[in-house]
């Protein structure tokens, strides 16, 4: 059903993933301050930032289709689950390829990274993300005990 709370944390989920592509990731101060988001990079062409930010939008595009499939198979219980946790694995999987780029950026440009909070937004949205698989596990048990009692 729509209106639970786990649709709530997984919407909540959706929005921070969705934020990663307008809120600067993080900063790198060589002397020339650059930055990295989502969409853009202000880090010139020569260092193969675009391979990376490709791979940046890409997960972050493949997560927030993955929620979305996930909100609206609130049918079919089972399968919600089992991609809830798939989405959980690939949301830190998210976070780590953010952190890895970060670091090859950093190496390249010789500079020094500044994190910014987006960097946590995968981890939190995959703890909303097991919060919501937790709903869904008691609703679950909840229909298994009603259909028990008839």
């Amino acid at each position: 059903m729509i209106q639970r709370i786990q649709t709530l944390f997984l919407v909540v989920a959706f929005g921070l993933i969705i934020s990663l592509f307008f809120i600067d990731i993080a900063h790198f101060n060589n002397g020339i301050v650059y930055n990295l988001s989502g969409f853009s990079s202000s880090i010139p062409r020569d260092y193969n930032t675009i391979n990376q930010l490709i791979w940046l939008q890409g997960g972050a595009i493949f997560s927030i289709i993955l929620l979305v499939v996930i909100i609206f198979l609130f049918k079919n219980r089972k399968l919600q689950m089992k991609l809830s946790l798939f989405g959980i694995v690939i949301l830190l999987l998210l976070n780590g390829l953010i952190y890895y780029i970060l670091t090859i950026s950093e190496s390249s440009l010789n500079a020094l990274v500044d994190f910014k909070s987006p960097i946590l937004f995968p981890i939190v949205a995959s703890v909303l993300v097991f919060l919501a698989y937790w709903n869904i596990r008691k609703d679950d048990n909840l229909i298994k005990s009603l259909d028990r009692l008839r």
